[in-house]
């Protein structure tokens, strides 16, 4: 049966989550929008998925603590949502990490990924009256 649901997913970070969509192998349609399923129900989204040039519905509201929520109605998609919502967890994570460091002057070096974990690694060159040095900053998920 189609019906929009609030999935269990927020976020708080817009680029790290549009970046975690391209990596999915999605596009997305970014401003306010009126998203509608198959069967007529609609919610007003900021941000919504698409494939080629069709208008999933599977959006994104804001809230009002500055936090998005996914909306989603995966009626007649041909997607796994319980696989799509954990990768797009996992992407979303890592790509907020990534931002975050790099943000703080960090170098994003390399990432090793495997089923149970994945591993960031990043790097800051310091100068001080003693010298330049490496400064090394490791993540993992």
């Amino acid at each position: 049966m189609s019906v929009l649901k609030t999935i269990n997913i927020k976020v708080d970070n817009i680029e790290a989550l549009k970046q975690a969509i391209k990596e999915l192998g999605y596009e997305f349609i970014e401003g306010r929008r009126t998203m509608h399923t198959v069967y007529g129900d609609s919610d007003e989204v900021i941000l919504q998925l698409k494939d080629d040039d069709t208008e999933l519905p599977v959006g994104f509201i804001e809230n009002d603590d500055g936090t998005y929520t996914m909306k989603a109605d995966w009626y007649g998609l041909g997607i796994n949502n319980e696989e799509f919502e954990q990768d797009l967890n996992v992407a979303y994570s890592k790509h907020k990490v990534i931002n975050t460091v790099t943000q703080n002057g960090y170098s994003f070096d390399t990432m090793n990924e495997n089923q149970e974990e994945i591993e960031l690694k990043f790097s800051l060159w310091e100068s001080d009256d003693s010298g330049t040095f490496a400064s090394d900053f490791e993540s993992s998920f």
